[in-house]
């Protein structure tokens, strides 16, 4: 009884220390596998802080989570002083076995903690989102697996100011989770969010402000169109509850 305690313990043990290894052993690889896909996706500054990334596999095992500090894109001309996005920090989990085994990691989880997201749109219609390579200037296409089974976004901001629209919307304090296939063109989000309403503004007119947002709905989305429907949900403003149809 006494050695087959030992010997359990001694597998748990040699399991513990493999774990923590795995991070140390893939953080080369895994940090290689992000630059790739940023520069396959992305034609845009990105910055982020090589210091301040880590690895854990006890963060959502048996997930491998990579965590980096500091992360942000700078937009193109006309956008060059505008950051689009910038998170205090992002982290991302891989499915474990497809980085360990396979040629195409899976990843399974985004968490954006604290940050801004800048949506600009000029009045000619050039946006501050249009990062993304022409498809004939792509190095090679992409073939991450990106089917999220979390999402999450804790006290984020987001300013969208689209001046062909002459629309303005300002949130703060966003908490929000959900799912989706991203390598798709189109799919549903489940989505839950709470917010602060800043600025809510057509057409000159201020609709809402320092109004406080929760909701629960189904978003539908189309990025072939850029296009961003809601469906059935419950929402509120305050202690105002109403339904909400219609897209983006």
């Amino acid at each position: 009884m006494k050695k087959a305690i030992i010997i359990v313990g001694a597998i748990f043990i040699l399991l513990l220390v493999s774990l923590v290894a795995l991070p140390f052993i893939f953080k080369d690889k895994i940090i290689a596998r992000i630059d790739k896909e940023i520069a396959n996706s992305i034609n845009a500054k990105v910055y982020y802080d090589l210091d301040q990334i880590s690895l854990s596999v006890f963060k959502r095992f048996p997930n491998i989570s990579a965590t980096v500090g500091q992360f942000g894109i700078v937009g193109n001309e006309p956008f060059q002083a505008d950051t689009l996005i910038h998170l205090d920090e992002l982290q991302v989990d891989f499915n474990l076995r497809s980085v360990l085994f396979g040629d195409i990691p899976s990843l399974t989880g985004i968490h954006l903690n604290g940050g801004s997201l800048y949506v600009k749109v000029l009045a000619d219609g050039r946006a501050n989102y249009d990062i993304t390579h022409p498809s004939e200037e792509a190095s090679e296409p992409s073939n991450f697996q990106i089917a999220i089974d979390l999402l999450e976004v804790n006290d984020f901001d987001l300013v969208y100011d689209d001046r062909s629209l002459d629309f303005l919307m300002v949130l703060g304090q966003i908490q929000a989770s959900g799912k989706g296939d991203f390598t798709a063109d189109v799919y549903d989000l489940p989505l839950e969010m709470q917010a602060l309403i800043g600025e809510l503004a057509y057409g000159g007119t201020s609709y809402l402000s320092k109004k406080n947002f929760r909701g629960s709905t189904t978003l539908q989305v189309d990025m072939g169109k850029m296009k961003f429907s809601f469906a059935d949900g419950e929402f509120g403003i305050n202690d105002f509850l109403f339904g909400l149809e219609g897209f983006i």
